[in-house]
C-alpha cells in the first residue's frame, strides 16, 4: 500500500546501481514529483551533491513523522514498486529525463505550483517570486528569505533589501549607498508588496 516511487539522479561518472536515490512511500505520482522539483527550483537551490541534499529537505519536511522517505543508491531501494517506478533526474537541472517502470497511468490530481508552495511552507521558506511574477512579497517572505540567504530587491536591482548589524530592515540603493527603513512605524511595508521580488 501507498504511492511509491524513486527519485535517481543520472550522474556522470556514477554506474547506475550505485545512483544517488530517494524513495518516496506517498506522493510518488508525476505531480507530486513535479512539484517537488518545482519547489526545489523556487527556493533557487543549487545542482550537484548540494542540490540533491536540499531536495531531500524539502520532501521530508513535507511528510509528517519519521517514515515515508528514504535515501541510499538505486541498487538499495525499491524502483520496481508496482506504483510510479524510477524518476530519472539530471542533478544539474533538476528536470526528469527518464522513467522506468512506469506501470500505470500519470497521477494529475495536484496543480504543481500550489503543490510546490505547500512543499516551500512546510519548510518555512517564502514562496518566492521573480521580477516577472509581479505578486511580490510580504514582509514575513522578505524577512525569511534574507534569514535563508536569499537577496531581496525592490523595484528594480539597484535597491536591495539589507538587514543591517542592530538588525534593522533597510531598502539600500546601490548605486549611492543611500538606505531608507523597510517598514513604517506601525510596522507595515513603506512600499508595495508587489515592487520586491528575488533576484
Amino acid at each position: 500500500m501507498g504511492n511509491r516511487a524513486v527519485i535517481s539522479f543520472k550522474c556522470e561518472g556514477v554506474p547506475k546501481e550505485y545512483s544517488p536515490s530517494i524513495y518516496l512511500h506517498w506522493n510518488g505520482g508525476l505531480d507530486s514529483i513535479e512539484g517537488f522539483l518545482k519547489a526545489h527550483e523556487k527556493a533557487d537551490f543549487q545542482g550537484g551533491d548540494y542540490g540533491i541534499a536540499r531536495l531531500v529537505q524539502l520532501i521530508t519536511n513535507t511528510f509528517d513523522g519519521g517514515l515515508s522517505v528514504g535515501v541510499g543508491v538505486y541498487c538499495q531501494l525499491d524502483t520496481d514498486n508496482g506504483d510510479n517506478g524510477v524518476y530519472w533526474i539530471d542533478p544539474k537541472t533538476f528536470k526528469i529525463v527518464d522513467r522506468e517502470f512506469k506501470r500505470h497511468k500519470e497521477q494529475q490530481v495536484y496543480n504543481i505550483d500550489e503543490f510546490a508552495n505547500s512543499v516551500l511552507k512546510a519548510s518555512n521558506l517564502p514562496t518566492y517570486k521573480t521580477e516577472d511574477d509581479k505578486e511580490g512579497l510580504s514582509l514575513g517572505d522578505i524577512e525569511s528569505a534574507i534569514f535563508n540567504g536569499y537577496t531581496v530587491h525592490w523595484k528594480n536591482k539597484n535597491y536591495r533589501v539589507i538587514k543591517d548589524k542592530i538588525g534593522q530592515y533597510l531598502i539600500k540603493c546601490l548605486s549611492n549607498n543611500y538606505c531608507v527603513g523597510l517598514t513604517r512605524s506601525d510596522g507595515t511595508l513603506i512600499e508595495d508588496p508587489k515592487d520586491f521580488f528575488l533576484a
